[in-house]
């Protein structure tokens, strides 16, 4: 049990660490831990902050090769991003006020 959750918790690292990567790989990989071995906020918490990083490039991308021309797109992906960093820290604070 032990060595599942620590094999859980080097997949949830390796989820978060690369902003790069894929978010649809991140949900590949977590859907196929044992059920007992990851619960379901690390799991929800480990696909959103996933998200948030490939938003947050996608970002930085947009604005080094669009320059002027990408404000329109940098302003919906900022606002978008806000909204669901908002929405993971909101679930989180709720969640240990009423654990």
């Amino acid at each position: 049990m032990l060595n599942q959750r620590h094999e859980a918790a080097r997949a949830v690292a390796a989820q978060l660490l690369p902003a790069e990567q894929d978010v649809d790989a991140a949900i590949v990989t977590l859907s196929g831990l044992p059920v007992h071995a990851i619960g379901r906020d690390l799991a929800a918490l480990s696909i959103g902050g996933t998200i948030i990083a490939n938003m947050l490039l996608k970002m930085i991308v947009a604005a080094i090769y669009g320059r002027s021309r990408s404000g329109a797109a940098l302003v919906g992906l900022a606002v978008s991003t806000t909204v669901l960093l908002v929405t993971v820290v909101g679930g989180l604070m709720f969640r240990l006020n009423f654990a």
